[in-house]
């Protein structure tokens, strides 16, 4: 009787105390995802973040809702964002979220809509990838050091201004199916089961990166949302610079009458003033006109960082419409 006793005694102060070990189970859950051991992966951080504590770069107001955010790096570069509702929360459904332009950045906004949710979509476990390089630059000279700041920059090897073709096909796609991959394995070990459907969200590049998982990565999403695609860079990219090279074609064929005509103007003393100052606002035109072309550093005219970049992808891509 005694033993018995004690035994029931034990097991009423147990269940007293369990309320005290139970409460930190859902943040232990997500910082032991620290420890997840994934192929390609550099680094691996899991924060549980509070509802309203964490505003995220570039916006203005806290992110409403608490989730658990995964930060991950996979060789060589390719940063992804993982954020995960809590268990009684999620929608069992994981949306990934694209990029714009050169990406270059997270999709922080587009993941603060899917892990907040409403009342009709719930919350959804969502990522979003930077795509293997940043907008801005590095100290070596990738980026915004190439005079491309948030554009295609990053493709050019600042030492000879060569293609980087690893950079290039982690923006084309492997980021893409990466960030999936590494998305999917961290939802299956936060909720013990994986995500009953798989969406893609995006719109521009991201609406390009939506095909390029459906045609490279076809098991990858159960749907995809892809918004005013920017694929076929080949046609659309070397369309963008053709008024800007036009206009510096048109200019430069200006100055060469503008020259002859300011000789004129000079040889009168009334109006050399005036000549000057038309000398110096050709001279801004002209800048203006040459300021998207690079020049080697031999002197020599080269191709704008986007065209360069443009024949590299539509090679890394087969995303085109029919």
């Amino acid at each position: 009787m005694i033993g018995r006793a004690r035994i029931w005694e034990f097991a009423v102060a147990l269940a007293a105390l369990t309320p005290v070990f139970a409460a930190p189970a859902v943040a232990d859950s997500c910082t032991k995802l620290s420890s997840l051991v994934l192929p390609e992966v550099i680094s691996i951080t899991a924060t549980s973040i509070a509802a309203d504590s964490f505003t995220p770069p570039g916006l203005t107001t806290p992110v409403p809702v608490a989730f658990c955010r995964v930060q991950i790096t996979v060789t060589p570069a390719i940063n992804i964002e993982v954020w995960l509702p809590p268990a009684a929360n999620w929608n069992h459904r994981f949306q990934a979220e694209g990029g714009g332009g050169y990406a270059g950045v997270i999709s922080y906004s587009a993941l603060v809509m899917a892990v907040t949710g409403d009342a009709v979509t719930g919350q959804f476990a969502t990522a979003s990838t930077d795509t293997g390089h940043p907008a801005t630059g590095t100290a070596n000279g990738q980026g915004g050091a190439n005079d491309a700041q948030a554009g295609g920059g990053f493709a050019l090897n600042p030492a000879d201004d060569t293609l980087n073709e690893g950079l290039i096909v982690d923006f084309a796609s492997r980021s893409l199916h990466e960030m999936t991959l590494k998305a999917k394995a961290v939802i299956r070990a936060y909720y013990s089961k994986p995500q009953n459907y798989s969406y893609w969200n995006g719109c521009s590049t991201g609406g390009r990166q939506g095909w390029v998982e459906a045609q490279m990565f076809p098991e990858d999403y159960d749907g995809i949302l892809a918004g005013a695609p920017a694929f076929n860079w080949d046609r659309f990219i070397p369309a963008e610079l053709w008024p800007e090279l036009a206009l510096a074609w048109i200019i430069d064929d200006a100055v060469d009458h503008a020259v002859e005509s300011i000789a004129r103007l000079a040889t009168s003393t009334h109006i050399r003033w005036y000549a000057g100052d038309l000398a110096r606002q050709l001279m801004v035109l002209v800048s203006i006109a040459q300021k998207p072309m690079r020049y080697s550093r031999s002197g020599a005219v080269a191709l704008p960082t986007r065209l360069l970049l443009c024949f590299s992808i539509w090679r890394s891509v087969t995303a085109e419409s029919t």
